[in-house]
């Protein structure tokens, strides 16, 4: 039986996003859709229906393939906010245990995940703080969230979430859907821990190794504050910097709002156009509803809906 081997690439139809890597196999039609952790993650948000596969280039051998992979996938590849990969191609960026990160001057590296750097924050990955906007084209774009444009433009997810269809697969819709109410949202029950050697999973809450403790949650320990110098980074709860006043909460005198467009974002309580009312609380006008134990804001139009299918006003039944 003949083996491929082959250098491939997946688009991200939703935003443009893509992905390079190899495969070898007997069926070309084996359904591989790369083992990139950035990926995955994409594919598991917007369903594999999102995306394309395209067949770049077909070698003789592992070698060439890795050789090919190896000279294509570079830092300028890893650099660019659009590409899912997360390392250098080729045997050289396929170590687990490394993340490609940037410091606060935008430098590249690639680090162990275990680097004190990364773990404090200090080196971020290269892709944190980007987000993907439609822009003035109507095509989507990157734009580094602290551009003073960011607010002017939709995220590329706007008004949309990721739920779980009738055959348990996930599926982006929109959150104005008339049938969003009847499906699960993909974290439902589930979340996001960490185990001894700081591997990142998702698990069903009642899972017991949370109960045991060989599973904590993801930011357990940690919080999220602000340096002198504006950056955002986590520490350690108790750490000594906030009594010296070199660390700030990082939602100390903010409040999360929207503007006329629908734009949502964080700003200070004392920003002008929040004072004024040119940015209203985002859930301004929400109300609660709850069932089974579960609750969410909804706008008052879709009460008598939510209502019918045994939804009750309130935060508590």
């Amino acid at each position: 039986m003949k083996r491929y081997f082959y250098f491939y690439k997946i688009t991200n139809n939703k935003n443009g996003k893509y992905y390079y890597g190899v495969h070898s196999t007997n069926d070309l039609n084996d359904g591989y859709m790369g083992s990139g952790v950035g990926i995955k993650r994409a594919i598991e948000k917007y369903g594999i229906s999102s995306f394309t596969k395209e067949y770049i280039r077909f070698f003789e051998n592992a070698e060439e393939m890795y050789k090919f992979e190896h000279d294509f996938i570079t830092i300028d590849k890893v650099k660019d906010v659009n590409c899912y990969n997360m390392t250098l191609g080729g045997k050289r960026g396929g170590t687990p245990g490394k993340v490609v990160v940037k410091d606060i001057s935008n430098n590249i590296y690639i680090v162990d995940t275990n680097d004190p750097r990364y773990k404090s924050g200090e080196l971020i990955h290269n892709t944190k703080g980007n987000a993907v906007v439609i822009g003035d084209n109507g095509k989507p774009m990157s734009i580094s969230i602290n551009d003073p444009n960011y607010h002017k433009y939709k995220h590329i997810n706007f008004g949309k979430t990721v739920v779980l269809d009738e055959s348990g697969k996930p599926k982006q819709i929109s959150i104005t859907d008339p049938n969003y109410h009847k499906y699960k949202h993909i974290n439902i029950d589930k979340v996001i821990a960490k185990d001894i050697f700081g591997n990142i999973v998702r698990v069903s809450r009642n899972d017991s190794r949370l109960q045991t403790g060989e599973l904590v949650g993801v930011t357990k320990g940690e919080i999220t504050v602000y340096d002198n110098t504006g950056n955002k980074i986590k520490v350690k709860k108790g750490d000594p910097r906030f009594n010296t006043g070199e660390l700030h909460g990082y939602r100390k005198d903010m409040v999360t709002v929207k503007d006329t467009e629908g734009n949502k974002f964080s700003v200070l309580k004392s920003d002008p156009r929040y004072i004024t009312g040119e940015l209203v609380p985002l859930y301004k006008g929400y109300i609660w509803i709850s069932k089974n134990g579960k609750t969410k804001h909804i706008s008052p139009d879709c009460l008598d809906e939510y209502i019918s299918d045994g939804w009750k006003k309130g935060r508590k039944q």
